[in-house]
């Protein structure tokens, strides 16, 4: 079996497009802005290069979660980047494991790379399943199982996706019995947590109502992105940030913020598309 076959979800990031040498160097001014504003605290070095990895990271895959959700529009990944710097984002390394994990979800199901997941890539995604669902989240198994689901009608091997569902499915059971995850805290959040998350997931309704067409061609370049599944992911994360926040409270808050920020960032912008449009049509 070639190798290439084996994974094709993960992508490098090409410094040939011009957005990804933007994001390229925000990354770098955020990391430089961030370790000093910490080291000027008087955190202890290590600290400041911990604190400012993890914020031009939390950048980054606010920037790529964006691109997954909304992949006609560049620029739109751009915008949920200024949400992380309200007093909301709380800086947390395992986070970035669960956009991670999600980022992997909204590929599998979106197939923006323009081939189904590979043997490496599910393996890889059932043991980032298995981890967070038995030591923290047990209903992410479920979540998994619901990608499996969403991927079914476009799948190639039904029969595994099937099987996949089963075992997850046994995994969030065994997971609520007998793991070590965070006790449910359902609902839990402040007016200004509430607040946040019904705007910000409100405008991605409409994003998904006007995801329609689609003439961005996927990464083998010889078809377009279909419309229908990137609808499909988009409906997917609305669903893991709701479980989230209903489930977890401020903690699951804190954990789906980074994709409230993508999702307002990206609304905004199809907003802002609307009113432009609007305008020009009436002169």
């Amino acid at each position: 079996m070639d190798v290439k076959n084996l994974s094709t979800i993960g992508r490098p990031v090409d410094i040939h497009y011009f957005t990804n040498r933007i994001i390229t160097l925000l990354m770098g001014l955020i990391f430089i802005i961030m370790f000093f504003r910490e080291f000027l605290k008087e955190t202890p070095l290590i600290e400041s290069l911990i604190f400012a990895v993890i914020y031009s990271l939390s950048v980054f895959v606010c920037w790529a979660l964006s691109r997954e959700l909304d992949p006609e529009y560049d620029y739109s990944a751009f915008i949920g980047i200024i949400f992380l710097f309200l007093p909301f984002f709380m800086i947390n390394g395992m986070n970035l494991f669960f956009i991670l994990w999600l980022l992997f979800s909204l590929r599998m199901i979106n197939r923006t790379t323009g081939r189904p997941a590979g043997i490496v890539d599910i393996i890889f995604y059932l043991i980032l399943t298995v981890l967070f669902s038995y030591i923290l989240y047990p209903f992410i198994a479920v979540l998994a199982a619901i990608a499996f689901i969403f991927d079914l009608w476009y799948s190639e091997r039904k029969n595994i996706n099937i099987l996949l569902i089963i075992v997850l499915f046994l995994i969030f059971i065994i997971s609520t019995f007998y793991g070590s995850g965070d006790l449910y805290n359902f609902f839990n959040l402040s007016n200004n947590q509430l607040i946040f998350s019904s705007i910000s997931i409100l405008f991605m309704f409409y994003v998904i109502a006007t995801t329609t067409t689609m003439n961005t061609l996927c990464d083998t370049g010889d078809k377009k992105i279909n419309a229908r599944q990137v609808q499909a992911a988009q409906i997917f994360a609305v669903f893991t940030v709701l479980s989230f926040i209903f489930l977890y409270g401020e903690i699951g808050f804190s954990i789906v913020y980074i994709v409230l920020s993508s999702f307002l960032g990206i609304s905004l912008y199809r907003v802002g598309r609307m009113i432009k449009n609007l305008f020009h049509s009436s002169l």
